[in-house]
Protein backbone atom coordinates (compact mmCIF):
# COMPACT_ATOMS: atom_id res chain seq x y z
CA UNK A 1 0.00 0.00 0.00
CA UNK A 2 2.71 2.51 0.92
CA UNK A 3 4.16 1.89 -2.50
CA UNK A 4 1.34 2.40 -4.58
CA UNK A 5 0.47 5.74 -2.54
CA UNK A 6 4.40 6.64 -3.76
CA UNK A 7 3.52 5.57 -7.10
CA UNK A 8 0.37 8.17 -6.59
CA UNK A 9 2.41 10.79 -5.13
CA UNK A 10 5.34 10.66 -8.20
CA UNK A 11 2.35 10.43 -11.01
CA UNK A 12 0.84 13.81 -9.20
CA UNK A 13 4.24 15.38 -9.05
CA UNK A 14 4.59 14.55 -13.11
CA UNK A 15 1.34 16.05 -13.63
CA UNK A 16 2.51 19.56 -12.02
CA UNK A 17 5.37 19.56 -14.47
CA UNK A 18 4.34 18.28 -17.95
CA UNK A 19 7.02 20.21 -19.42
CA UNK A 20 9.87 18.46 -17.68
CA UNK A 21 7.84 15.19 -17.52
CA UNK A 22 7.71 15.28 -22.07
CA UNK A 23 11.51 16.64 -22.01
CA UNK A 24 12.76 13.64 -19.81
CA UNK A 25 10.32 10.75 -22.17
CA UNK A 26 11.67 12.56 -25.26
CA UNK A 27 15.05 12.11 -24.36
CA UNK A 28 14.79 8.43 -22.98
CA UNK A 29 12.93 7.85 -26.35
CA UNK A 30 15.44 9.32 -28.44
CA UNK A 31 18.84 7.58 -27.07
CA UNK A 32 16.78 4.30 -26.43
CA UNK A 33 15.57 3.92 -29.96
CA UNK A 34 18.54 5.08 -31.88
CA UNK A 35 20.47 2.39 -29.40
CA UNK A 36 17.74 -0.17 -30.25
CA UNK A 37 17.78 0.37 -34.35
CA UNK A 38 21.00 0.41 -34.94
CA UNK A 39 21.62 -3.10 -32.36
CA UNK A 40 18.73 -4.47 -34.84
CA UNK A 41 21.25 -3.45 -38.20
CA UNK A 42 23.99 -4.58 -36.07
CA UNK A 43 22.68 -8.17 -34.92
CA UNK A 44 20.88 -8.70 -38.47
CA UNK A 45 23.92 -7.58 -40.89
CA UNK A 46 26.97 -8.58 -38.40
CA UNK A 47 26.25 -11.27 -35.50
CA UNK A 48 23.56 -13.36 -37.09
CA UNK A 49 24.14 -16.31 -39.07
CA UNK A 50 23.54 -16.30 -42.45
CA UNK A 51 20.43 -18.12 -43.12
CA UNK A 52 22.51 -21.22 -45.19
CA UNK A 53 22.88 -24.86 -43.75
CA UNK A 54 25.64 -25.07 -41.66
CA UNK A 55 26.83 -21.54 -42.38
CA UNK A 56 30.08 -21.71 -40.54
CA UNK A 57 31.15 -24.21 -42.79
CA UNK A 58 31.18 -22.03 -46.10
CA UNK A 59 34.22 -20.22 -47.06
CA UNK A 60 34.67 -17.82 -50.09
CA UNK A 61 37.88 -19.05 -52.12
CA UNK A 62 40.10 -17.09 -53.81
CA UNK A 63 43.57 -17.30 -55.59
CA UNK A 64 46.29 -16.18 -53.73
CA UNK A 65 48.56 -14.24 -56.30
CA UNK A 66 52.23 -12.68 -54.95
CA UNK A 67 50.15 -9.35 -55.63
CA UNK A 68 47.19 -9.97 -53.94
CA UNK A 69 45.61 -11.87 -51.39
CA UNK A 70 41.69 -11.95 -53.32
CA UNK A 71 41.60 -12.58 -57.06
CA UNK A 72 39.13 -14.95 -59.19
CA UNK A 73 40.13 -18.14 -60.52
CA UNK A 74 40.18 -19.48 -63.64
CA UNK A 75 38.02 -22.72 -65.40
CA UNK A 76 40.84 -24.89 -65.74
CA UNK A 77 42.01 -23.94 -62.13
CA UNK A 78 38.98 -24.39 -60.91
CA UNK A 79 38.55 -27.81 -62.39
CA UNK A 80 42.08 -29.00 -60.87
CA UNK A 81 40.84 -28.11 -57.45
CA UNK A 82 37.54 -29.45 -57.73
CA UNK A 83 38.74 -32.65 -58.81
CA UNK A 84 41.91 -33.13 -56.78
CA UNK A 85 40.28 -31.24 -53.38
CA UNK A 86 40.43 -33.62 -50.41
CA UNK A 87 39.25 -31.40 -47.60
CA UNK A 88 36.60 -29.85 -49.00
CA UNK A 89 32.78 -30.87 -49.02
CA UNK A 90 31.73 -29.30 -52.69
CA UNK A 91 32.52 -26.30 -54.72
CA UNK A 92 30.73 -23.87 -56.78
CA UNK A 93 31.59 -21.30 -59.01
CA UNK A 94 29.63 -18.04 -59.40
CA UNK A 95 30.15 -14.56 -61.60
CA UNK A 96 28.08 -11.09 -61.00
CA UNK A 97 26.21 -10.32 -63.59
CA UNK A 98 23.82 -7.38 -64.76
CA UNK A 99 20.43 -7.36 -66.88
CA UNK A 100 18.06 -4.71 -68.02
CA UNK A 101 14.60 -6.09 -67.26
CA UNK A 102 11.78 -5.36 -69.65
CA UNK A 103 8.48 -6.18 -69.97
CA UNK A 104 7.34 -5.64 -66.22
CA UNK A 105 5.78 -2.21 -66.00
CA UNK A 106 9.28 0.51 -66.50
CA UNK A 107 12.30 -1.06 -67.74
CA UNK A 108 15.56 -1.89 -65.09
CA UNK A 109 18.92 -2.80 -64.36
CA UNK A 110 19.27 -4.96 -62.33
CA UNK A 111 22.32 -6.28 -60.11
CA UNK A 112 22.64 -10.49 -60.32
CA UNK A 113 24.68 -13.44 -60.74
CA UNK A 114 25.38 -16.11 -62.83
CA UNK A 115 25.98 -19.27 -60.50
CA UNK A 116 26.31 -23.63 -60.89
CA UNK A 117 23.85 -25.46 -60.73
CA UNK A 118 25.05 -26.47 -57.37
CA UNK A 119 25.40 -23.52 -55.77
CA UNK A 120 21.95 -23.19 -53.54
CA UNK A 121 22.31 -27.19 -52.73
CA UNK A 122 26.15 -26.50 -51.65
CA UNK A 123 24.78 -23.07 -49.71
CA UNK A 124 21.96 -24.96 -48.46
CA UNK A 125 19.31 -22.76 -49.21
CA UNK A 126 15.46 -23.71 -50.03
CA UNK A 127 12.89 -21.38 -51.97
CA UNK A 128 10.56 -19.54 -50.40
CA UNK A 129 8.30 -20.41 -53.38
CA UNK A 130 9.09 -23.00 -56.30
CA UNK A 131 12.66 -24.43 -57.12
CA UNK A 132 15.95 -23.34 -57.15
CA UNK A 133 18.18 -23.71 -59.95
CA UNK A 134 19.86 -27.13 -60.39
CA UNK A 135 23.09 -28.91 -62.26
CA UNK A 136 20.17 -29.94 -65.09
CA UNK A 137 19.62 -26.54 -65.63
CA UNK A 138 23.23 -25.31 -65.86
CA UNK A 139 24.09 -28.95 -68.31
CA UNK A 140 21.14 -27.35 -70.64
CA UNK A 141 21.87 -23.57 -70.53
CA UNK A 142 18.41 -23.57 -69.85
CA UNK A 143 16.82 -19.76 -69.96
CA UNK A 144 15.68 -19.46 -66.04
CA UNK A 145 15.90 -17.27 -63.15
CA UNK A 146 15.31 -16.95 -59.38
CA UNK A 147 14.81 -14.01 -58.02
CA UNK A 148 15.27 -12.02 -54.32
CA UNK A 149 12.33 -11.78 -52.18
CA UNK A 150 12.44 -8.25 -52.39
CA UNK A 151 12.39 -7.88 -56.01
CA UNK A 152 9.34 -10.40 -56.06
CA UNK A 153 7.83 -8.05 -53.66
CA UNK A 154 8.64 -4.82 -55.79
CA UNK A 155 8.32 -5.78 -59.36
CA UNK A 156 5.90 -8.48 -59.24
CA UNK A 157 3.73 -7.47 -56.06
CA UNK A 158 4.09 -10.48 -54.22
CA UNK A 159 1.82 -12.82 -56.33
CA UNK A 160 2.11 -16.56 -56.40
CA UNK A 161 1.70 -16.77 -60.04
CA UNK A 162 5.06 -15.18 -60.71
CA UNK A 163 6.20 -19.25 -61.23
CA UNK A 164 6.46 -19.65 -64.77
CA UNK A 165 6.64 -16.55 -65.53
CA UNK A 166 8.29 -15.53 -68.39
CA UNK A 167 10.52 -12.07 -68.17
CA UNK A 168 12.73 -10.33 -70.99
CA UNK A 169 16.65 -9.84 -69.55
CA UNK A 170 19.01 -8.38 -71.64
CA UNK A 171 16.11 -8.71 -74.71
CA UNK A 172 16.54 -12.75 -73.59
CA UNK A 173 13.17 -14.47 -72.35
CA UNK A 174 13.91 -16.23 -69.05
CA UNK A 175 11.41 -18.25 -66.74
CA UNK A 176 11.19 -17.27 -63.26
CA UNK A 177 11.04 -20.91 -61.48
CA UNK A 178 11.65 -19.94 -57.76
CA UNK A 179 11.67 -16.98 -55.28
CA UNK A 180 14.44 -16.97 -52.56
CA UNK A 181 13.54 -16.64 -48.64
CA UNK A 182 13.29 -12.97 -47.30
CA UNK A 183 16.48 -13.29 -45.75
CA UNK A 184 19.10 -14.81 -48.21
CA UNK A 185 21.87 -13.17 -49.46
CA UNK A 186 23.74 -13.30 -52.48
CA UNK A 187 27.39 -12.90 -52.20
CA UNK A 188 27.48 -10.21 -54.32
CA UNK A 189 25.70 -6.73 -52.97
CA UNK A 190 22.61 -5.62 -54.39
CA UNK A 191 22.13 -8.22 -56.30
CA UNK A 192 18.56 -9.74 -57.22
CA UNK A 193 18.18 -12.06 -59.68
CA UNK A 194 20.08 -15.95 -60.70
CA UNK A 195 20.58 -17.69 -63.65
CA UNK A 196 22.43 -20.58 -64.90
CA UNK A 197 26.44 -20.39 -64.87
CA UNK A 198 27.12 -22.54 -67.79
CA UNK A 199 30.72 -23.03 -68.29
CA UNK A 200 30.76 -25.87 -70.57
CA UNK A 201 30.95 -24.00 -73.91
CA UNK A 202 32.99 -21.18 -72.77
CA UNK A 203 35.80 -19.89 -75.00
CA UNK A 204 37.79 -19.43 -72.10
CA UNK A 205 37.62 -22.86 -70.42
CA UNK A 206 40.95 -23.85 -71.01
CA UNK A 207 42.72 -20.43 -70.58
CA UNK A 208 44.17 -20.54 -67.08
CA UNK A 209 45.11 -16.48 -67.75
CA UNK A 210 41.57 -15.90 -67.93
CA UNK A 211 40.79 -15.50 -64.23
CA UNK A 212 37.15 -14.45 -63.62
CA UNK A 213 35.47 -17.14 -61.78
CA UNK A 214 34.44 -16.33 -57.62
CA UNK A 215 34.00 -19.61 -55.79
CA UNK A 216 32.00 -20.60 -52.28
CA UNK A 217 33.25 -23.77 -50.98
CA UNK A 218 31.74 -26.01 -48.27
CA UNK A 219 34.74 -27.18 -45.81
CA UNK A 220 34.72 -31.08 -44.94
CA UNK A 221 33.81 -32.79 -42.57
CA UNK A 222 35.77 -31.96 -39.35
CA UNK A 223 38.17 -29.88 -41.48
CA UNK A 224 39.29 -27.09 -40.55
CA UNK A 225 40.55 -23.72 -42.45
CA UNK A 226 43.98 -24.01 -42.20
CA UNK A 227 44.02 -27.86 -42.87
CA UNK A 228 41.93 -26.70 -46.05
CA UNK A 229 44.51 -24.33 -46.61
CA UNK A 230 47.07 -26.35 -46.50
CA UNK A 231 45.47 -29.01 -48.88
CA UNK A 232 44.83 -26.30 -51.75
CA UNK A 233 47.74 -24.89 -51.26
CA UNK A 234 50.11 -27.83 -52.34
CA UNK A 235 47.57 -28.67 -55.90
CA UNK A 236 48.29 -24.44 -56.31
CA UNK A 237 52.24 -25.27 -56.10
CA UNK A 238 51.71 -28.61 -58.39
CA UNK A 239 50.08 -26.08 -60.88
CA UNK A 240 52.49 -23.34 -60.84
CA UNK A 241 55.17 -26.10 -61.79
CA UNK A 242 52.84 -28.05 -64.65
CA UNK A 243 51.89 -24.06 -66.04
CA UNK A 244 54.61 -21.60 -65.02
CA UNK A 245 53.67 -19.26 -67.62
CA UNK A 246 49.82 -18.65 -66.49
CA UNK A 247 50.52 -20.13 -62.79
CA UNK A 248 53.70 -18.30 -61.78
CA UNK A 249 51.78 -15.79 -59.52
CA UNK A 250 49.16 -17.82 -58.09
CA UNK A 251 50.91 -18.84 -54.85
CA UNK A 252 48.15 -20.30 -53.39
CA UNK A 253 44.90 -20.20 -52.03
CA UNK A 254 43.17 -17.97 -49.75
CA UNK A 255 40.30 -19.14 -47.92
CA UNK A 256 37.96 -16.72 -46.19
CA UNK A 257 34.42 -17.08 -44.11
CA UNK A 258 31.52 -16.29 -46.12
CA UNK A 259 30.07 -14.62 -43.86
CA UNK A 260 32.97 -12.10 -43.14
CA UNK A 261 33.00 -11.54 -46.44
CA UNK A 262 30.16 -11.00 -47.41
CA UNK A 263 29.64 -8.02 -44.61
CA UNK A 264 33.49 -7.06 -44.95
CA UNK A 265 32.50 -3.85 -46.28
CA UNK A 266 30.34 -2.96 -43.70
CA UNK A 267 31.74 -4.03 -40.73
CA UNK A 268 33.74 -1.20 -39.40
CA UNK A 269 30.65 1.80 -40.75
CA UNK A 270 28.08 -0.22 -38.61
CA UNK A 271 30.43 -0.80 -35.30
CA UNK A 272 31.56 3.53 -35.74
CA UNK A 273 27.37 3.66 -35.73
CA UNK A 274 27.05 1.49 -33.38
CA UNK A 275 29.44 3.06 -30.78
CA UNK A 276 28.14 6.86 -31.77
CA UNK A 277 25.00 5.49 -31.10
CA UNK A 278 25.83 4.49 -27.46
CA UNK A 279 27.86 7.50 -27.14
CA UNK A 280 24.48 9.62 -27.56
CA UNK A 281 22.69 7.02 -25.08
CA UNK A 282 25.20 7.83 -22.55
CA UNK A 283 25.05 11.88 -22.95
CA UNK A 284 21.15 11.87 -23.30
CA UNK A 285 21.37 9.82 -19.43
CA UNK A 286 23.78 12.28 -18.22
CA UNK A 287 21.95 15.36 -19.44
CA UNK A 288 18.47 13.64 -17.80
CA UNK A 289 20.75 12.94 -14.55
CA UNK A 290 21.09 16.32 -14.82
CA UNK A 291 17.81 17.32 -15.21
CA UNK A 292 16.86 15.67 -12.47
CA UNK A 293 19.54 16.51 -9.86
CA UNK A 294 18.22 20.66 -10.90
CA UNK A 295 14.55 19.68 -10.18
CA UNK A 296 15.15 17.97 -7.11
CA UNK A 297 17.13 21.27 -5.89
CA UNK A 298 13.86 22.29 -6.14
CA UNK A 299 11.98 20.23 -3.79
CA UNK A 300 14.25 20.78 -0.94
CA UNK A 301 11.88 22.31 1.27
CA UNK A 302 9.41 19.17 0.48
CA UNK A 303 11.51 16.43 1.33
CA UNK A 304 12.49 18.01 4.53
CA UNK A 305 9.08 17.88 5.30
CA UNK A 306 8.88 14.74 4.40
CA UNK A 307 12.29 13.37 6.81
CA UNK A 308 10.95 15.24 9.64
CA UNK A 309 7.67 13.23 9.17
CA UNK A 310 9.52 9.84 9.33
CA UNK A 311 10.35 9.00 5.75
CA UNK A 312 13.11 7.59 4.97
CA UNK A 313 16.05 8.34 2.23
CA UNK A 314 15.45 4.90 0.39
CA UNK A 315 11.48 6.24 0.64
CA UNK A 316 12.37 9.57 -1.05
CA UNK A 317 14.96 8.06 -3.37
CA UNK A 318 11.69 5.86 -4.81
CA UNK A 319 9.44 8.94 -4.60
CA UNK A 320 12.16 10.33 -7.44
Amino acid sequence: MEYLLTLRDAARGTLRAPGFAMLAIGVLALGIGAATLMFSLVNAVLIRDLPFAAPDRLVWMYNLRSERDRAPLSIADFEDYRQQASTLAGLSPFTNWTANLTGVRTPERLEGARVAGNFFDLIGVRPMMGRTLRPDDEATDARVAVVSYGLWMRRFGGLTDVIGKGVSLNGATFTIVGVLPPRFLFPFRNAEIAVPLTLREDPRRTDRGANFLRVVARLGPGVSLSQAKTDLDAIARRLGESYPAENARKIGISLYPLHAEIVRDYRAILWALFAAVAVLLAIGCGNLANLLLVRAAGRENEFAIRMSLGASRWQLAWLL
